[in-house]
């Protein structure tokens, strides 16, 4: 049991353990832990931001949402502006009567004709985890282009996604065994011919990258400095696919994930281990803060050059989102750097001093009511760009100096 008493020493281990158990616990369980069923289809609800939550207002006070509904377009801005009907509050409860299903139903298609075959009928119920007690729909997630519960079908689909990974398991394992045992046994040139072509299937994806790599760095180099090296020209190799051709991936509203990469992981590693020649998952952690703080930046300059994004046919995030569910998805985005530090000083991944970074959430709310606020006025907004880096900066700046401070 020696991998148990590793796992309860490492708490980012133990986060990641605990996490992963709510995962499959909610997408297995999806049919109660979803409030709705995901083929359900709200009219006039396509495309809806996540449901606003109200404490206390008129209808009096507890968690509660009103019916909400998209209106019609604006031909001139493609804008859709939300109907809130305030007269219908529902009251947030948990375990409530909502859509029937059967809990754990089971089928497969067998042969010969292939065709969905029921294993096990399932358990009836109707109760789910939580909902409204009225009309209203509580949308946590927002909703698809048919006005489907996107909360509700990321659970549902997330039982293809995590059981791919224990169907892979299930293969691979018994495979491994086979083939493991089969050269084991017989020695020689049978263990000799698996062995090689086990390592040629291992070496297919890095092979070309790393014959490029030997051809352009000097014999001379330490491995120590081959690495820095390789993680700068990935980082350049990215940043050309940003713009240059054939790939051009910033038109295909990618440049964010290229800028998090680039300027979170890989380059904090790179200057990590140019220091301590090592690497470390509060220095990875770390950068992830880093890149979400970096990333907003670039989020934030596309929101006054919308109409030319659209011109140049450059698909970037606020033209795939369009302004309004680009500015309401900014909270979400500068709201994860807080989140994310407050959670690894609570499982003790990073210093408490880091709690520092909270310094810097005026900006960050600074950020959010200037984007809501001017989200389609183009010479209002672009100033939401500076905000940002004034964000990144202090928000880096504070996170370093409680990292200094706890090591001092």
């Amino acid at each position: 049991m020696n991998w148990w008493q590793r796992l309860k020493k490492n708490p980012l281990a133990r986060f990641g353990a605990i996490l992963l158990l709510i995962f499959y616990i909610s997408v297995f369980a999806a049919d109660f832990v979803a409030p709705y069923d995901p083929y359900d289809a709200q009219a006039n609800g396509s495309l809806l931001p996540p449901t606003q939550v109200y404490w206390n207002d008129e209808a009096g006070f507890g968690p509660h949402v009103y019916p909400t509904t998209q209106g019609k377009t604006e031909l001139e801005t493609g804008d859709r502006k939300l109907i809130v009907n305030r007269q219908k509050p529902a009251w947030l409860r948990l375990f409530v009567q909502g859509a029937p299903y059967q809990m754990f139903k089971f089928s497969l298609p067998l042969p010969p004709t292939f065709q969905e075959v029921e294993i096990f009928g399932g358990i009836p119920g109707n109760l789910h985890l939580f909902g409204t007690s009225g009309d209203a729909k509580f949308n946590l997630l927002g909703t698809d282009e048919q006005g489907r519960d996107q909360f509700t079908r990321l659970l549902h689909g997330g039982r293809i996604s995590l059981s791919i990974g224990l169907l892979g398991i299930a293969i691979t394992f018994p495979l491994g065994m086979i083939v493991g045992g089969i050269s084991g046994y017989f020695g020689g040139w049978t263990d000799s011919i698996i062995m090689r072509l086990v390592e040629v299937l291992m070496t297919i994806p890095s092979l070309y990258l790393l014959v490029a790599l030997a051809a352009v760095l000097p014999p001379g180099l330490s491995s120590s400095e081959k690495f820095i090296i390789s993680l700068i020209l990935l980082c350049c190799g990215l940043g050309y696919t940003y713009q240059g051709p054939p790939f051009r991936l910033g038109y295909q509203g990618l440049g964010e994930i290229i800028c998090f990469i680039c300027f979170g992981p890989l380059a904090v590693a790179a200057a990590y281990y140019s220091q301590v020649q090592s690497f470390s998952l509060t220095s990875l952690t770390a950068s992830i803060v880093v890149g979400v703080a970096t990333s907003l930046i670039l989020f934030c300059s596309h929101f006054h050059q919308i109409a030319d994004d659209l011109a140049a046919g450059k698909k970037s995030p606020i033209v795939r989102l369009g302004t309004l569910k680009a500015a309401n998805l900014l909270p979400w985005l500068g709201g994860s750097i807080y989140l994310l530090t407050t959670l690894l000083v609570i499982f003790g991944s990073f210093p408490i001093w880091t709690l520092l970074i909270w310094l810097s959430c005026p900006l960050a709310i600074k950020l959010v009511h200037h984007v809501q606020e001017n989200h389609d006025r183009p010479e209002k907004v672009s100033n939401c760009k500076f905000i940002a880096v004034a964000l990144h900066f202090w928000s880096g700046l504070l996170l370093s100096l409680g990292f200094m401070l706890a090591g001092g």
